[in-house]
């Protein structure tokens, strides 16, 4: 069995902090015992109650993430992402400039190879929604809107991709946190066709 979650502690002195947690656990003679357990501590750059009532809906992507997945064909021509197979990786979040925005830095192994990219994300109040700017170690490049659900479990990104290369697709990215936000799952949907196909 495998238990995972986000631990919230305080301290007497009103030191506070969140760890991930993972826990592994063998049944043996009847009985569950934990063979195998994993904390760290999940980064926090910015006091909570400087951030604005927006920026605060992205705390749930703070720290460092892992993620794992399968790519499905057809591959696409000159994106970083290659042909089908499985891929994985790491993310980590962190608000940044006192809080305005939020930078990731994600390291990406797909069957094209290693990419590195930095992508930095702030709320945009005219038009109330989350605006991304992504950087690629290949030379891509993607400009993204984002929104997000009344109760912020589901995000949806719409966005332009530009390869190093000048071609061109639309990414459609759903985002859907477990009900605990210790998990989630991410579709995307890639056209080639101004979304046609």
């Amino acid at each position: 069995g495998v238990v995972t979650g986000v631990l919230r502690w305080s301290a007497s002195d009103g030191e506070c902090g969140r760890d991930r947690i993972t826990d592994v656990w063998l049944k043996r003679d009847g009985r569950w015992q934990m063979v195998a357990t994993q904390q760290s501590e999940i980064e926090t750059t910015v006091d909570s109650a400087r951030l604005s009532e927006e920026m605060k809906k992205l705390e749930v992507f703070a720290g460092r993430w892992e993620y794992e997945g399968e790519q499905v064909d057809p591959p696409i021509d000159g994106l970083p992402f290659g042909g089908a197979g499985a891929f994985s990786g790491t993310v980590t979040n962190r608000f940044i400039l006192d809080g305005a925005f939020m930078e990731s830095t994600i390291e990406d192994k797909s069957p094209a190879g290693l990419t590195r990219t930095i992508q930095i994300t702030g709320y945009d109040p005219r038009t109330r929604r989350y605006v991304l700017e992504t950087f690629m170690s290949d030379g891509t490049r993607e400009h993204a809107v984002q929104t997000v659900s009344p109760d912020g479990r589901v995000w949806t990104s719409q966005s332009t991709m530009t390869s190093g290369t000048g071609e061109q697709a639309l990414l459609r990215n759903v985002v859907t946190f477990s009900p605990d936000r210790s998990k989630l799952t991410s579709v995307v949907d890639v056209s080639t066709d101004a979304g046609q196909t």
